[in-house]
């Protein structure tokens, strides 16, 4: 029943499926990984990568549940990267983190080539690709180094692979994570301090899939370490915002406004 829920969580993941279109251009990143770049580039704009979800085990460049904020955020004039990197069980973790951090500074070095200004950038990530998000935020130089993120917006994501409450995610976190060193190396909570970006945490009241207590300690922690992070907690609203038990609220539209909000003011 559990691997069922899961996958079912997996194909939902699958059908937010999108081809490229106008304002998509493909490039290469840290060898033979994709990345595309989402919005026009005719000056140096800010840019945010956005990390799918799916379980650490499937996904792509072109899925993930916050792939509806791409269009808003290149309203706003803020650039949108998303891209591939390498999946479980084939790969473990750091695979992931490595991939991600490896982008991040893809972006850096190339920003003027690829018309963004690489001192403007930030990174959101849904389910596990939140979790990447805020471990490419927190750890510093423990994955390869990443240039200055300016914020991390995460959605619903897995952040103390330690002590992880019960949930759907349970499974996934011990196939991916298989080792007690493998989930001490991932949890981005062990790696907060002073130094950490301005952070926004939105995650549903009702998710069966991640638990909201582990964005509540992530919030917690971060404020714990000096930091003022914004944490919404949308109500009736289960994984990927999906309403149960009544109408999202805040609504998944003033959830994305939230965000693009939230990038325009640090970016």
């Amino acid at each position: 029943m559990l691997r069922s829920c899961l996958g079912f969580l997996f194909l939902v993941l699958a059908a937010c499926n999108t081809a490229s279109g106008p304002g998509v251009t493909t490039v290469t990143y840290c060898g033979s990984q994709k990345m595309q770049i989402h919005g026009a580039r005719d000056a140096a704009l800010p840019t945010v990568l956005y990390v799918h979800g799916g379980g650490w085990e499937s996904g792509d460049r072109t899925t993930g549940f916050e792939r509806r904020m791409i269009a808003p955020l290149n309203d706003a004039g803020i650039v949108v990267a998303t891209i591939d990197y390498r999946l479980a069980p084939a790969h473990l973790h750091p695979s992931q983190i490595e991939d991600v951090t490896c982008a991040l500074r893809s972006l850096a070095s190339d920003g003027a080539d690829l018309g963004i200004d690489a001192g403007r950038i930030g990174i959101m990530g849904d389910s596990a690709g939140g979790h990447l998000a805020a471990l490419a935020a927190l750890s510093g130089d423990r994955f390869g180094g990443v240039p200055g993120i300016e914020a991390v917006a995460t959605f619903y994501g897995v952040f103390d692979l330690v002590n992880l409450e019960p949930s759907l995610a349970v499974a996934a976190v011990a196939q991916n994570f298989p080792t007690p060193e493998a989930r001490i190396s991932g949890t981005p909570l062990l790696d907060i301090d002073g130094t950490a970006p301005p952070f926004l945490i939105a995650h549903g009241r009702e998710d069966r899939f991640v638990n909201l207590a582990q964005s509540v300690k992530l919030a917690q922690l971060l404020i714990n370490a000096g930091h003022r992070p914004i944490l919404a907690v949308v109500e009736n609203a289960d994984h990927g915002f999906v309403p149960r038990g009544g109408v999202p609220d805040p609504s998944v539209e003033q959830v994305i406004a939230l965000t693009v909000a939230f990038f325009q003011d640090h970016l």
